[in-house]
């Protein structure tokens, strides 16, 4: 199933919360998180690296974090703390780095994800995840025109990084008005 609008919004919020905490305790890294945004998916922005998870299962959605580059190299250091990256592997270190970084982030996220989609307090529904695909300087994905987002921009000091959760577009519209409500901006 994907997931409804009614969920969109709170399944935002727990993988951002999750990246908080994620960065925070193993790098020490403090973020900020922006307002959610919600848009066309052929509008999506991606920035310099970019990992794509497949959910399966109770919830069938792509969740997309993009990073910048200068965060990545930042994580990179924190990751080989002693080690020497050979320049020629230096980009797939990168992309591993954003694959291995984005799956730890959702794969913390999925218990409070099945809990959220379990049927009046019953055990949670399964989520699978497919690995990451990372893509390198790619600034827009190419999506179904009944495809939409919602995203949550996280500020370093560092840079920055986007998760973003694609979905179906007949949600588009009450997603908006909840944001709308809310005060966020779209």
């Amino acid at each position: 199933m994907s997931l409804n609008s009614s969920d969109i919004n709170q399944t935002i919020e727990i993988v951002a919360s999750s990246t908080q905490s994620y960065l925070r305790s193993a790098h020490r890294i403090s973020c900020i998180a922006q307002p959610a945004m919600s848009g066309k998916a052929d509008e999506l922005s991606l920035k310099d690296v970019t990992a794509i998870i497949g959910l399966g299962g109770a919830i069938s959605n792509l969740v997309t974090i993009t990073f910048d580059r200068v965060l990545l190299h930042h994580l990179l250091a924190l990751e080989m703390k002693g080690l020497t990256v050979p320049e020629h592997e230096h980009e797939h270190y990168l992309s591993e780095t954003a694959a291995e970084v984005s799956n730890i982030i959702l794969g913390h996220c999925l218990a409070y994800l099945e809990d959220m989609v379990a049927p009046n307090g019953s055990v949670g529904g399964r989520i699978s995840m497919s690995p990451p695909v990372v893509i390198q300087n790619v600034s827009k994905m190419h999506q179904a025109p009944s495809s939409a987002y919602t995203s949550v921009a996280l500020t370093t000091d560092f840079g920055s990084l986007v998760i973003s959760i694609i979905w179906p577009y007949e949600s588009f519209e009450r997603v908006v008005k909840g944001l709308k409500i809310k005060g966020n901006s779209v």
